[in-house]
């Protein structure tokens, strides 16, 4: 009989040990003489097999995972677990998973972090609409892509690239080739036709530009946006710090005019001198739809104060904070009555204030006599109030005199030189309509020992115009 072999760990065995006369001894003896041991001849109990499968698993490395042996029964136990390994929890999926699930205009979601439930449903807007459907809007939808299919179907594909679709008065439709005729008129023109704004009616919407416009836009400064914001600041700058009530009164005998809050201080000046005291006292102001007679409606020009009577020169009317004069925006009608009519009447709602005296001496008043000349002063006629006249200084005796020399501003802030040189700056007073001012640092008039006179408006609160009435008191 032929033999068959096979290789075993490179041992050749034949198929058949009978073919070689060898016994199943002698075969086995053989084996175990190749093999160098006999291990292969005992066979492994169940146990046995479940201590090394056991052994080899749980003895390895796991992530995520533990396993358990238990030998009593033959049984290895998988759980997967958390952790840094990457593992989730099911706390953390179901977190995962909600952080997955976006809100929409058409939808809602609620997550209840604690059941570890998601709520999926309609927003609001969405349910409603779905409510007010029609209970056969399936249906309906079905007829409408039904019948939009078959319009489809008419309709077919053009016959060449350009066609455009035309309705035909008996609803059918179909595709032609656009008009490529020319066109016959422009703006009811025909043949070369040039349009120019002359030709175009202008709409309400769509305005012309034209070059006067265009000249003025051209005009306006680069920064004129920087202008308007600061002209909007001063604005409300002014709406929040002007005064809506003015009062006046009179404090003490020296010292310079002050304003505290909405309350000028004006001191009773004695000025000596000649044995007549000229006081500034009787100063009244009185305050549009409070006291002013008159009505503040944009039509109305002509008042009445309420003491009914001004000194003539010393009405000023301040319309939002701009002063007005006789001959400057008002006239002084009939001061003995206390009328006066304004330029232009006054806006309604507009703030009007007017400030004004009531015998008091005033440089166009009846204390100071119109006319003189340079170096004059002024002296009593009689015992009779405010009865004076312009007289020469007489010498003698080399004493001093005070006189009073009126002053026409030359410019704005600009006085001119005195006639003479003061002999005591201290006794020097400037009066400045109505309001007496000390030759004292800072007060905004200085008068100097030559006679030179400095006007400071920002002391002084205010400007010196040409048309302010000015008259300085000094000796000499």
């Amino acid at each position: 009989m032929a033999q068959t072999k096979t290789n075993k760990r490179f041992l050749e065995l034949p198929l058949n040990p009978s073919d070689v006369n060898l016994s199943a001894s002698q075969l086995i003896d053989n084996i175990d003489t190749q093999l160098g041991t006999t291990d292969w001849k005992s066979q492994k109990t169940e146990e046995e097999i479940q201590d090394i499968l056991g052994a080899a698993i749980t003895d390895g490395v796991q992530t995520n995972i533990t396993v358990t042996y238990n030998d009593s029964t033959g049984v290895i136990d998988f759980n997967v677990v958390g952790g840094g390994g990457g593992g989730l929890t099911q706390e953390e999926v179901e977190d995962i998973v909600n952080a997955l699930i976006l809100t929409s205009s058409d939808l809602d979601t609620a997550y209840d972090d604690g059941n570890g439930t998601l709520t999926i449903s309609l927003s609001a807007a969405t349910a409603s609409k779905v409510a007010n459907l029609p209970t056969d809007q399936g249906a309906t939808n079905t007829t409408l892509q039904s019948n939009i299919d078959g319009k489809e179907d008419d309709l077919g594909n053009p016959a060449s690239n350009g066609q455009i679709l035309s309705s035909q008065t008996d609803g059918t439709r179909s595709w032609i080739d656009p008009a490529t005729g020319n066109v016959t008129s422009v703006n009811s023109q025909t043949g070369a036709v040039v349009l120019d704004s002359d030709d175009i009616t202008e709409g309400a919407t769509n305005l012309y530009y034209p070059s006067a416009d265009a000249s003025k836009v051209a005009n306006l400064p680069a920064d004129q946006e920087a202008i308007n914001s600061d002209i909007e600041t001063r604005v409300s700058d002014n709406e929040t710090n002007k005064q809506d009530n003015i009062s006046i009164t009179t404090v003490g005998t020296t010292g310079a005019a002050s304003l505290n809050g909405n309350v000028i201080n004006v001191p009773q000046y004695d000025l000596g001198g000649s044995g007549d005291n000229i006081i500034i006292n009787s100063t009244y102001t009185d305050l549009g739809g409070g006291g002013l007679v008159g009505l503040i409606n944009g039509s109305n020009d002509t008042f009445i104060v309420s003491q009914g009577e001004y000194a003539p020169g010393t009405l000023v009317v301040y319309v939002e904070g701009i002063a007005h004069t006789a001959g400057a925006g008002l006239s002084e009608t009939t001061p003995g009555s206390g009328i006066f009519t304004m330029t232009t009447a006054p806006e309604t709602g507009t703030q009007t204030v007017a400030n004004y005296n009531v015998g008091v001496t005033n440089v166009s008043g009846p204390g100071l006599p119109v006319g003189g000349t340079a170096g004059q002063v002024l002296a009593k006629i009689d015992g009779t109030d405010y009865n004076t006249e312009w007289v020469n200084q007489t010498g003698g005796g080399g004493g001093s005199s005070e006189t009073a020399e009126f002053l026409v501003p030359t410019a704005q802030n600009t006085l001119p030189n005195l006639s003479q040189a003061p002999t005591n700056l201290v006794t020097v007073r400037t009066l400045v309509n109505q309001l007496m001012v000390d030759n004292l640092a800072g007060s905004g008039i200085s008068v100097d020992n030559a006679g030179v006179i400095t006007v400071n408006s920002t002391d002084l609160g205010y400007n010196i115009e040409t048309t302010t009435r000015v008259v300085v008191y000094y000796t000499i």
